[in-house]
C-alpha cells in the first residue's frame, strides 16, 4: 500500500491561551475525497491553514509525498502539487471561461514564461482548456465572459480552475457555501468528474454533501480528532454523534 499523500503528525496550534488543535494526526490517501466536519471553533480551517502553509503549527509535522514541508511556504507547497481553495471565488471576471482555464494551465506549467514567447504555448493551453470545458458543466460555453456568470457558476468555475492545475491534493474550505442545493450537487459532481488523480480534502457544514460524496470523514471537536472513518461508520460513531451530529446514539 502506498504511503499517504498528506500526513499530519501530532499537529498542535494555539493562539494566546486558546488551544485550537491538540496533537491532531490525520492522513489523506492518494485519490480520495476526505471530508472534515465539526462544530464552529473545532479547528477545521486552522488545520487546512497548517496543511497549506498559511500558518505553522506550534508542534508536530506536515509531510506531503513523504517530504517534510512543515516550514515550506504556501507557494512552494503549491509547486509540489498541494493547492488551496478559498470560500470566495478567485477568477478573472473580464476573461472568458476558456481563457480563465488557460491561464490556470499555464500557471501550473514549469514553462509558464513561454506564455509571452509565442503563439504555440498559448494555443496549447487553450486547446487543453477546451477539452476540460467539454467534459464539464460549462460544455459549449467556453466563450462566456466569467464576470457575467451567476454567483454559483463563478464558484463552479473557481473549482474547475483549481483542478485544471492538476494538484496532487486540493484543500477546499466550504466550497459550496452560498450555493443552492442543486448548485452544491453540481459542484461535487464537477469535482468528482474532474478529479482524476487528485485527492481532495474539504471542510463543509453541509452534512448531506459530505456523507454523500466523501470516501472518508474526519470529525474534529474542540481541537481534537474524534473519529476518522467511512461515512457509514461515522453515522454510527458515538463520539461523532455527540460532538457534531448533536444527538445521543
Amino acid at each position: 500500500m502506498k504511503d499517504p499523500l498528506l500526513r499530519l503528525q501530532a499537529v498542535s496550534q494555539h493562539f494566546g491561551g486558546l488551544r485550537v488543535l491538540d496533537e491532531v494526526s490525520l492522513s489523506v490517501r492518494h485519490g480520495e475525497t476526505l471530508g472534515l466536519i465539526g462544530p464552529n471553533g473545532a479547528g477545521k480551517t486552522s488545520l487546512l491553514n497548517i496543511a497549506s502553509g498559511f500558518i505553522r503549527p506550534r508542534a508536530g509535522r506536515v509531510l506531503f509525498k513523504a517530504r517534510d514541508i512543515t516550514r515550506l511556504a504556501p507557494a512552494k507547497r503549491a509547486r509540489l502539487g498541494l493547492a488551496r481553495g478559498f470560500q470566495s471565488s478567485r477568477i478573472f471576471p473580464v476573461h472568458t471561461i476558456r481563457h480563465n482555464l488557460a491561464l490556470a494551465l499555464r500557471a501550473g506549467d514549469a514553462r509558464a514564461h513561454a506564455w509571452l514567447a509565442g503563439r504555440r504555448p498559448m494555443q496549447s493551453s487553450l486547446e487543453q482548456a477546451d477539452e476540460i470545458i467539454g467534459r464539464s458543466l460549462f460544455q459549449g460555453r467556453g466563450d462566456t465572459v466569467a464576470g457575467t456568470l451567476s454567483y454559483g457558476e463563478q464558484r463552479l468555475l473557481d473549482l474547475l480552475i483549481s483542478l485544471a492545475q492538476r494538484p496532487g491534493l486540493l484543500l477546499l474550505d466550504e466550497p459550496t457555501a452560498g450555493l443552492s442545493k442543486q448548485e452544491a450537487a453540481d459542484a461535487m459532481t464537477l469535482l468528482r468528474a474532474a478529479q482524476g488523480g487528485s485527492a481532495i480534502m474539504l471542510v463543509s457544514h453541509d452534512l448531506d454533501l459530505v456523507f454523500d460524496h466523501c470516501d472518508r470523514i474526519a470529525v474534529l471537536n474542540l481541537g481534537t480528532l474524534t473519529a476518522v472513518d467511512t461515512p457509514e461508520a461515522i453515522r454510527r460513531h458515538e463520539g461523532a454523534q455527540q460532538a457534531y451530529l448533536g444527538r445521543q446514539p
